[in-house]
């Protein structure tokens, strides 16, 4: 190796990561260095974008390549956290987790046991420690399909803010947008994806629903099949404005129903369902009842762009697969319906522009 080669300062164990990293960065900064070519590059080197960020910097800063290094092994212990508490809070945490089921969401449970140990006389560990202890003690179970009153299991149609920057047309600056997402429970599959600057409404649902039929992610059937026409289950779709929705889809066939009651946008079923991120975007959930000018986004470095909303769209129906593909399984209105439902759905979207 020669005298001048600045890789002599880095320890021989590092090197291959170290030369794997400056390749990255620098097929990085030949490109368009969009928040897409970030996200794969850092995915590449198993970093988060901000992390890949900061590499970035560094590198353009001072070409060093100790300033790339990769971490030292740290120190193994026991990760357990109940076993570094005291007995009786553990205790505590058992029985507030045996007072939900399984599927309840993690913030009640650690609530519930916050007020156990006020009730008892002691003092809560963090809420932090508390969701490390329930996540050991019993882990919350996402939630399964939505059952309809005859056990048919029901597609969720549910809306949830993303952690992207995007631009749409009419507003000038960068938002995070809402998704709003049809999702097969049985499977996982998002079958169809819309993104809209507003909150949830009723006009997205149409625009999603009708984009789901044209590329046969759901399916008509024949009235004589005897496969079973599977309801929508539609996020927060108990509001007054929502009625007309539910009207045409009943009117053609479309079994639809409400999903949660009227904090169902401050807590969506998609969140509990996929966790904190999905196709390696991180989702917002407090922030999908937020009106836009509230969801402002802000590049993490001068290099990130925000994306169009075309293009946000485009990157995310590709990691979600949700191309054109049979529906058979996914039956939600009969043939003959089909069509009014189509052309229902339209004109209800243009009436509401």
């Amino acid at each position: 190796m020669s005298e001048e080669d600045p890789m002599r300062f880095v320890a021989p164990m590092r090197r291959q990561a170290v030369r794997a990293r400056i390749k990255a960065i620098e097929e990085f900064m030949k490109g368009p260095r969009g928040q897409e070519e970030a996200y794969q590059a850092s995915k590449a080197l198993g970093l988060s974008i901000s992390s890949f960020h900061r590499l970035v910097k560094a590198w353009r800063e001072s070409k060093d390549p100790t300033r790339l290094g990769v971490a030292s092994p740290r120190k193994q212990r026991d990760p357990s956290i109940r076993h570094r508490m005291a007995a009786e809070h553990v205790r505590i945490v058992r029985d507030a987790t045996a007072a939900f089921p399984a599927t309840e969401k993690r913030e009640r449970v650690v609530a519930r046991a916050i007020l156990m140990f006020v009730e008892r006389g002691l003092r809560p560990p963090s809420r932090i420690v508390l969701r490390q202890l329930i996540d050991e003690i019993a882990p919350r179970e996402k939630p399964t399909g939505i059952m309809v009153g005859d056990g048919r299991n029901a597609l969720v149609v549910d809306h949830v803010a993303l952690g992207i920057g995007v631009i749409f047309p009419g507003i000038s600056a960068a938002i995070r947008p809402i998704a709003s997402l049809l999702v097969d429970p049985e499977d996982g599959s998002v079958l169809a994806l819309q993104l809209d600057p507003d909150e949830p409404s009723p006009g997205a649902v149409a625009k999603l629903i009708t984009h789901a039929l044209a590329t046969n992610r759901i399916a008509a059937r024949e009235c004589t099949a005897a496969e079973p026409i599977r309801p929508i289950a539609i996020g927060g779709a108990n509001a007054p404005e929502w009625q007309d929705l539910l009207g045409i889809l009943k009117d053609c066939g479309c079994e639809a129903t409400s999903l949660g009651g009227e904090g169902a946008h401050r807590d969506p079923w998609v969140f509990r369902y996929f966790g904190s991120t999905i196709a390696g975007v991180r989702l917002k959930p407090r922030l999908t009842s937020v009106p836009a000018a509230r969801r402002a986004w802000t590049a993490h470095s001068s290099r990130d762009r925000p994306l169009s909303q075309a293009e946000a769209t485009r990157i995310l129906r590709e990691r979600l697969s949700c191309g054109e593909t049979s529906g058979s399984a996914r039956t939600v209105v009969s043939r003959v319906k089909q069509s009014e439902l189509v052309r229902r759905l339209t004109d209800y979207e243009e009436s509401i522009l």
